[in-house]
């Protein structure tokens, strides 16, 4: 598939407009959604790439499982930074969590 078809793939997806936040840990630090549309930006914190890894409906419970389940695995992982200098030094996951809006929980 090339990366037309891929884009046009994603757009069935929707988005919120323009997102900010990280749909997967929560991360605020970049703009993973513009316009309604993947940057293709990669998380700082867990390295998930919008369009990619975060794809789902919003709202729609069983279409956000697969986010979930990528959410769950990082964390059970231990919450590893994709880049570890970027880190907080007194970052929480859990606080970060919070930041998650309803839609992606």
């Amino acid at each position: 598939m090339d990366r037309e078809d891929r884009i046009a793939e994603r757009e069935q997806y929707g988005s919120l407009g323009t997102e900010v936040v990280c749909r997967v840990c929560g991360f605020h630090g970049g703009t993973y959604w513009h316009e309604g549309k993947p940057t293709e930006l990669r998380c700082t914190c867990c390295g998930a790439e919008s369009g990619i890894d975060d794809l789902a409906i919003p709202g729609d419970w069983h279409s956000v499982e697969d986010i979930r389940a990528l959410r769950g695995y990082w964390a059970v992982q231990g919450g590893l930074w994709r880049l570890p200098e970027a880190r907080p030094r007194d970052w929480d996951i859990l606080k970060q969590f919070g930041n998650l809006p309803a839609e992606w929980r």
